[in-house]
């Protein structure tokens, strides 16, 4: 169970917080004081914290002193701008103007949650250690060891370049190099940088000052400095500009940066992990970074091998995968029959570990008997080449070799005439479904560079994955 605590002297607050986040799954302690909060926090252990800024923005530090590693949203008026942007840059993990709105308030807090989570959940490496602790899917072969061996290897503060396909757990490896550095007890502040758009992404980081050419602005603290002295993970660093991660190699390196529209320098002390996924099966996941980036004095690259490159960790990983989704599912312990481990190692895991283990949850929910047999498993893991998904029929269109001119018109007449012989299917959003899910196959779930290759935007391709269902079928992360 999760556990939030909340700081506010209203009694009329106290209850409508209790009231918005009313679940099972989430403790609520309440505190009228910041000094009653900080005797609270031994015992209670609280994953998240909720305050009103009215107590004071000095209350961030105290309470930052006291767990550096405490996501703390503080919720004021639209006249306390200036002190919220201070609590920012003590250490607050975001800020709510009131009034605010039950989702706002429930979306900020899921986000801390999840911030949480990834500082304080232990981690194991060991697929069959069956400890309780979370797993990082890393299994025992030869290449997932130089992985915890480099891990182990790396100096304190040191930056990190994580690479490698989607779904081989990027995520979790970052977060195993987080735990395992002297910065351990300070704040990991994630951003995605394929998620924030281009214009925003420098003042996401560096933050943004008024000025006299754009008063409408208001002052904004970036991510380096609301997190000094703590960790800052970039993911998808090659989604910035090159000139953005210049500045972040320059901030790295000299421990000093300047906000947009500032004069300004700032001292910041951070420790940078980067990760960047590999975007096609002949692609490089180099491509995009910045020469001073790799250049970086210290930067340690650590490459996460595909499942492909792994398959002697399969039947481990899948045996350990139906245990923990057995418990998770409420289900009785179940086993992996040898037809069913066969299919799994037979098949080629383009959505990697993170694909495994949905296929394992799939195969639990339509498993009747004691053990999952291969008719347990989705479709697209069995051997006949032709599948029927939602009455419609899948089309398998060959990657081999480029179609154009006669060929491509030849094409269309066969898939016409298939359409006459066949009432139920629906020959566009079949085509066009399976253009999709080849486009995400070959840029390994990277949905910017899979809407490049269809040369549509990302929000249509994202409305087509909705659509069409796709991301039910393939798990990319």
């Amino acid at each position: 169970m999760q556990k939030l605590l909340v700081i506010d002297a209203d009694a009329d607050a106290q209850q409508i917080f209790r009231r918005i986040f009313d679940s099972p799954g989430l403790q609520i302690t309440v505190s009228p004081s910041v000094t009653a909060a900080l005797e609270l926090l031994p015992a209670v252990h609280p994953d998240a914290l909720i305050m009103n800024l009215e107590l004071g923005v000095e209350s961030v530090r105290r309470l930052r002193e006291k767990d550096g590693r405490l996501p703390i949203i503080v919720i004021g008026s639209t006249e306390a701008i200036k002190t919220a942007t201070e609590a920012i840059r003590l250490g607050a993990y975001s800020y709510l103007l009131k009034p605010f709105d039950t989702s706002q308030i429930q979306k900020a807090l899921l986000s801390a949650l999840e911030a949480s989570r990834s500082m304080k959940e232990v981690l194991t490496f060991d697929a069959t250690s069956g400890n309780g602790a979370a797993s990082c899917w890393a299994g025992q072969s030869q290449g997932m060891r130089r992985v915890l061996e480099q891990i182990g290897r790396l100096e304190n503060g040191c930056p990190v370049l994580i690479t490698g396909e989607p779904g081989t757990g990027i995520r979790l490896i970052a977060q195993a190099v987080y735990q395992r550095s002297d910065r351990e007890q300070q704040m990991l502040i994630r951003v995605d940088c394929d998620g924030i758009p281009e214009t925003l992404l420098e003042s996401e980081l560096f933050g943004l000052e008024r000025t006299d050419s754009a008063p409408f602005l208001i002052n904004r603290i970036g991510r380096f400095e609301q997190c000094n002295g703590g960790t800052l993970l970039l993911h998808e660093i090659s989604a910035a500009s090159l000139s953005i991660q210049e500045k972040v190699v320059r901030a790295i390196a000299g421990g000093i940066l300047q906000r947009i529209g500032g004069t300004e320098k700032v001292q910041v002390d951070v420790r940078l992990i980067c990760t960047n996924r590999q975007c096609s099966t002949a692609g490089n996941e180099l491509n995009g970074l910045h020469p001073s980036l790799l250049a970086m004095a210290g930067l340690a690259q650590i490459r996460l091998p595909s499942l492909r490159e792994h398959k002697e960790d399969i039947r481990p990983l899948a045996k350990f995968f139906v245990e923990e989704l057995s418990s998770d599912l409420l289900q009785r312990p179940k086993s992996l029959s040898a037809k069913a481990l066969s299919l799994l190692e037979d098949h080629h895991w383009p959505g990697n570990v993170r694909e495994l283990k949905e296929v394992i949850r799939k195969a639990l929910l339509n498993s009747k008997g004691i053990s999952l047999v291969p008719g347990d498993f989705p479709p697209h893991l069995q051997p006949s080449s032709t599948r029927h998904l939602n009455g419609q029929a899948h089309l398998q269109v060959s990657r081999k070799r480029p179609v154009k001119g006669e060929e491509l018109a030849g094409l269309a007449r066969k898939l016409f005439l298939w359409a006459r012989t066949d009432s139920e299917l629906k020959v566009i959003p079949a085509i066009e479904r399976e253009l999709v899910i080849n486009a995400l196959v070959e840029t390994r779930g990277n949905q910017l560079h899979a809407a490049r290759l269809l040369g549509i935007t990302r929000a249509t391709l994202r409305k087509r994955v909705a659509k069409f269902k796709i991301a039910q079928e393939l798990s990319f992360g």
